[in-house]
């Protein structure tokens, strides 16, 4: 928090008396109060909260969804393998958007947001990890390799 100035002024009193010092502080407190005041009102939004997708899921083009944030306008959104951007979008007005490309099945995925308003642009919320698995597969059972299998009786 910002420390509102002092200005001192010194006067030489008529009568021979030594210097004195008065602060103005009426005005300098409301000055201050105006910068602190406009200082808040200038900060860009806060960071969003992930909800979903996370985890294990099946549909390729998921429907990424957000926590609304305070003095956002808009929102731009990523999805990363590793380090690697694979999509971004920007300018998404509402706390849910479905994406138009299909995302790669078997590796895991990262995906953040940002909230931006008339101050700029928030920090980017913390990424939300997912994994896109083919929907309905059965569990394959691998044969062991080796083992006798078991005696029926007739």
């Amino acid at each position: 928090m910002r420390e509102a100035p002092v200005i001192r002024t010194t006067r030489k009193s008529t009568q021979g008396q030594s210097a004195s010092t008065s602060t103005t502080t009426l005005a300098l407190a409301l000055l201050a109060a105006l910068l602190l005041a406009g200082a808040a009102l200038a900060a860009p939004p806060g960071v969003p909260t992930l909800t979903a997708p996370q985890g294990d899921i099946s549909p390729l083009r998921p429907t990424f969804r957000w926590s609304k944030v305070s003095g956002a306008a808009t929102y731009e959104l990523r999805v990363y393998k590793g380090s690697r951007v694979l999509l971004k979008m920007a300018g998404v007005t509402r706390l849910s958007w479905k994406s138009r490309k299909a995302l790669p099945m078997n590796v895991v995925l990262t995906w953040k947001v940002r909230a931006t308003g008339a101050q700029g642009s928030g920090p980017w919320s913390d990424g939300l990890g997912f994994h896109i698995g083919a929907a309905g597969t059965p569990t394959m059972r691998i044969p062991r390799i080796g083992c006798p299998r078991p005696k029926t009786r007739a």
